[in-house]
């Protein structure tokens, strides 16, 4: 290869070619993303390695009530695909409340600039869910608002946080 020629690019190795933009790098990185699993892991893998480049940084820190890291390669994808190179921290699954009220915990360790919450509603309120046919309508209506008792008292805590009240996204499966 003389001094003039670039590199045939092949799959995701496009960081060895300083010539291009960040952007173009990123570019080609999602065009090899086919919608498997695989290939958004490698993209991923691959995103983490260019760094912020010309995409927005943001942090985000993810408590969730189960194992909900499988999906960071997907966020990492899409939010490049919008424009924003997404860092991910998940705290520990199970650990709402610890999370929350903890400042030294997990979750503000990395100083989220969104804090996003994944809760299953029969995590949060087992009772709701399971004993719901059986339940008076006062002991429904006792069982609904403890749990959003409980909603309430994360989001706020999360809202007076290290993270000063940034954006919340709550999600509920």
């Amino acid at each position: 290869m003389t001094g003039t020629q670039m590199p045939v690019l092949t799959g995701f190795m496009t960081s060895n070619v300083p010539e291009q933009s960040s952007r173009h790098r990123v570019g080609a990185i999602l065009a090899e993303v086919t919608g498997s699993p695989g290939s958004y892991l490698a993209a991923a893998r691959e995103l983490a390695k260019e760094g912020p480049g010309e995409l927005e940084h943001v942090r985000v820190g993810v408590l969730s009530t189960f194992t909900a890291d499988l999906i960071k390669p997907y966020i990492m994808v899409e939010g490049a695909r919008r424009g924003f190179s997404i860092e991910l921290d998940f705290a520990p699954f199970g650990q709402l409340e610890q999370q929350v009220l903890g400042p030294d915990g997990a979750l503000y360790a990395s100083q989220p600039h969104v804090i996003v919450v994944a809760a299953r509603v029969d995590d949060l309120s087992p009772g709701l869910i399971d004993r719901f046919v059986s339940l008076s309508p006062d002991e429904v209506a006792n069982v609904v608002q403890a749990y959003v008792q409980r909603v309430v008292a994360l989001a706020r805590g999360a809202g007076r946080g290290p993270a000063g009240g940034g954006p919340l996204v709550w999600l509920v499966a």
